[in-house]
């Protein structure tokens, strides 16, 4: 949990980076908020059980779950409480090979607080771990409560996300504009310059 652009999704690519070796191979994402509409349910249960029965060993992402429809949501609680799915022919689809995160930005005020107060680039998460009550009971609170206390309680752990101040947002597109100048060069043979007022 935590706000837009702190690396919640590039968190989940390291970790399948690191668990299988590569992070497109064995990551299976879904943007939820392609199934926000409950007619949607059909389609994500046949996606989802499709997707890991071919891969087996998997990293699931499913980012920015808030945005899910609550039918999707509910299913979500039968995959975390027993492992399995049971896909569109009735077959039984293991989950127990597979890391489920899910990602969210709800509560996003109590990280907009953070932010303007408490901004901290050392990683130590002390004022995350004062304010790990009130961004639990956000969780509960957002979104027409899309978050209901039986999913909470199937989570192993949540892991709040320190907003980035602008200096750690500065290097982190220096790095990102360095690897694309570097990407076109290796592709196209061309170099490409990167004008310094673009990071003012």
């Amino acid at each position: 949990t935590g706000s837009t652009g702190v690396g919640k999704t590039e968190l989940t690519k390291q970790l399948a980076k690191l668990l299988f070796g590569n992070d497109q191979g064995h990551l299976i994402r879904f943007d939820m908020s392609e199934f926000a509409l409950d007619e949607s349910l059909d389609l994500f249960r046949s996606e989802i059980t499709r997707r890991v029965w071919d891969m087996g060993h998997a990293d699931l992402l499913l980012d920015e779950v808030e945005k899910a429809s609550q039918l999707v949501i509910r299913m979500l609680l039968q995959v975390l409480d027993d492992g399995r799915l049971s896909d569109d022919n009735g077959r039984q689809v293991s989950f127990l090979n597979t890391y489920i995160v899910m990602t969210t930005n709800a509560g996003a005020e109590i990280y907009k607080t953070i932010a303007e107060y408490n901004a901290d680039d050392t990683g130590s998460g002390k004022d995350l771990v004062m304010k790990m009550k009130e961004i639990r009971k956000s969780l509960t609170q957002t979104m027409d409560g899309r978050f209901p206390p039986e999913l909470l309680g199937r989570i192993d752990v949540i892991v709040p996300f320190q907003p980035l101040s602008r200096e750690t947002l500065r290097k982190i597109v220096v790095t990102k504009l360095y690897e694309m100048v570097q990407e076109v060069l290796s592709k196209h043979g061309v170099r490409v310059q990167v004008s310094k007022r673009v990071l003012t």
